[in-house]
């Protein structure tokens, strides 16, 4: 009988270990992707855009072009702050709340550009301190499924999208429900291969849980980590 739980328990521990192996592969994987693109974006946009300045400032630049170049400048500016608020999110170390606002903004921008707003956000005006790397893996997190659900959905890109932040006692939540256009669309969301990888991602990486739920058209994802001063 010992024998028998015993190995019970080492095959319980191997399944675990390959399942936080498997998701941990998923998000560097995501991570990496993620970088890609936006090396592809400075590679096939931003030094494509000045090359051609260079090129043009070489070969003439007279008073009536001096606009012209106001504008472009204006343009590669704009692009290379975005690019590095998406590679170190702004406000991490000073409050997550704005962090997340200033997230939703830019993740609005690339989703659904010249929309109306589609992620509704409930902040709290004021949060404690939290650890910037906690910080950061809430918001990778948060980009990730968002994008996963984007990219599944790409019919129904502009669905109705809510999150909140919210104040636990001893525990922080962030609570992100998303609204499908049926029951149906709900329930293949939840079985997606991907997003399965999430909660363990999460557990793991912020010591933390992350649970999922279905309510009809509305499927809910809850973040929950520990206050205090711990360290993730």
């Amino acid at each position: 009988m010992l024998s028998l739980l015993l190995v019970s328990g080492l095959v319980w521990l191997a399944v675990v270990h390959w399942q936080t192996q498997q998701a941990l592969r998923w998000w560097f994987e995501q991570r990496q992707r993620w970088l890609c693109r936006e090396a592809e974006q400075v590679r096939n946009g931003l030094l494509q855009e000045t090359f051609v300045m260079r090129r043009r400032l070489e070969l003439s630049l007279d008073e009536d072009g001096v606009q012209h170049w106001i504008e472009q400048m204006k343009y590669l500016d704009g692009h290379l702050v975005q690019l590095s608020d998406n590679l170190a999110p702004p406000y991490g170390e000073v409050s997550l709340p704005l962090a997340i606002r200033d997230w939703a903004k830019r993740f609005e921008a690339i989703a659904t550009p010249g929309a109306q707003q589609v992620i509704a956000l409930t902040l709290p005006d004021f949060w404690h301190s939290e650890p910037l790397i906690r910080s950061q893996i809430l918001l990778t997190a948060l980009d990730q499924l968002l994008h996963l659900v984007a990219t599944q959905n790409n019919a129904d890109a502009e669905m109705p999208i809510s999150i909140e932040l919210r104040n636990r006692q001893h525990w922080g939540e962030l609570v992100v429900q998303i609204h499908y256009a049926s029951v149906e669309a709900a329930q293949q969301a939840g079985r997606s291969p991907e997003l399965k990888y999430l909660p363990r991602t999460f557990q793991v990486l912020a010591s933390g849980r992350c649970s999922y739920r279905q309510q009809q058209q509305t499927v809910s994802w809850c973040f929950r980590w520990r206050y205090a001063h711990d360290k993730v």
